[in-house]
């Protein structure tokens, strides 16, 4: 098989769409930016992808909704073929996905197909929220109380439930339990071996984000998040922050480097007036990624360099970060539809909403048509 050293022609992302769309869409955007060959690999005929205008990068559609390495072969090897591709790297952009590749590295990496992560255990390790948080208390970060049910019932709610490890088959979020019959509805449904309890932390919510390359060249940015869907899913409104800057995200940062981390991580903090409390981390490409885009944060920037992909000249020096704003105005809507929603600052934010609508993740030149299916689906 051909090697022609890294350089960008012989050299293609693969994006697999129809999960974390607003991260899929966001990278779209950055590979156009800088003409970087990318393909996608859609779920199915309804992949919101095919309402933006990188549906002509769709070039297989996938037969099953659950990753087959069958398919997964077939799928990359009819892109390589056509479009005389070499060397394929898979942007890491779901949990499913990663923990998919990592399975299977050494078959793939047989194959030319590049998988740009850390080994297993260390992927795990960070993304598991038990042992991640286990890891993180060791090192004197502060993580919220675990709490142990037991025969006394719980006195103070709102708790946590997590689970302890991931699973592809039955992917559980965090469920926020804020009473005993929450509790004891949440002892019905799940085996609560699985999981593991932690007090609910009442503070200001911030995402510490970096990007790190095998020789340890770090990007950092962080971002305050204002409102969030219920249960703590996806963030909808949010704004660029400094603690990145401060000694909380050197401290992290440390700790990722100490680890040997390369890749792209999250961290979600909770703030209150004596700590910060760690919340959980994503070794993987989060959802509100535009804003780091808009702020020019070169964290894409950093990754695709450290894959091999040699950037255009004037794209190394970024620009200086400018201040910026998220927003998911569907996600938000059906939130408050459905009255599941998360206030990390006063519920007043809500009324400044239209100051914010220019930089929603969708109401954009390249994506208006899925913008207006989201919004006209959430009526």
């Amino acid at each position: 098989m051909l090697n022609r050293g890294g350089s960008n022609s012989s050299r293609a992302f693969i994006l697999f769409s129809g999960f974390n769309t607003r991260a899929v869409l966001t990278l779209c955007r950055i590979f156009t930016k800088y003409k970087i060959t990318f393909f996608i690999i859609a779920l199915d005929k309804n992949d919101p992808i095919h309402l933006t205008a990188y549906t002509s990068h769709v070039k297989w559609i996938r037969k099953k909704r659950q990753l087959d390495l069958d398919e997964f072969i077939d799928a990359i090897e009819h892109i390589r073929t056509r479009y005389e591709v070499d060397t394929v790297t898979i942007v890491p952009s779901t949990e499913a996905l990663n923990r998919f590749i990592l399975e299977h590295r050494g078959f793939l990496e047989d194959r030319n197909i590049s998988v740009p992560l850390v080994n297993k255990a260390l992927y795990e390790l960070i993304s598991n929220k038990y042992s991640f948080g286990e890891l993180c208390a060791l090192k004197g970060m502060k993580v919220p109380t675990e709490i142990t049910l037991s025969e006394k019932a719980v006195t103070n709610y709102p708790i946590v439930a997590k689970p302890r490890n991931y699973s592809t088959s039955n992917t559980i979020s965090p469920v926020i339990i804020n009473h005993q019959l929450e509790l004891l509805e949440f002892q019905r449904l799940y085996n609560v071996d699985d999981f593991y309890f932690q007090e609910y932390v009442n503070g200001e919510s911030y995402y510490l984000l970096y990007s790190i390359d095998k020789s340890g060249t770090v990007v950092s940015f962080s971002q305050k998040n204002f409102i969030q869907q219920g249960n703590g899913k996806s963030i909808v409104l949010a704004v660029s922050a400094e603690i990145h800057n401060e000694s909380i995200g050197e401290k992290y940062k440390r700790f990722f480097l100490e680890l040997g981390f390369h890749g792209v991580v999250m961290v979600e903090i909770k703030r209150t007036k004596e700590n910060d409390y760690m919340i959980e981390a994503n070794p993987r490409f989060w959802g509100p990624l535009q804003l780091t885009m808009d702020c020019n944060v070169p964290i894409v920037e950093l990754w695709l360099q450290m894959c091999g992909c040699e950037l255009q000249e004037e794209s190394k020096a970024s620009p200086p970060y400018v201040y910026g704003e998220y927003l998911w105005l569907s996600g938000l809507l059906k939130s408050i539809k459905n009255n599941d929603v998360m206030y990390h600052v006063n519920p007043e934010v809500i009324q400044h909403l239209p100051d914010y609508l220019l930089s929603d993740v969708y109401l954009r030149k390249d994506s208006l048509n899925y913008f207006y299916d989201e919004i006209k689906g959430d009526k």
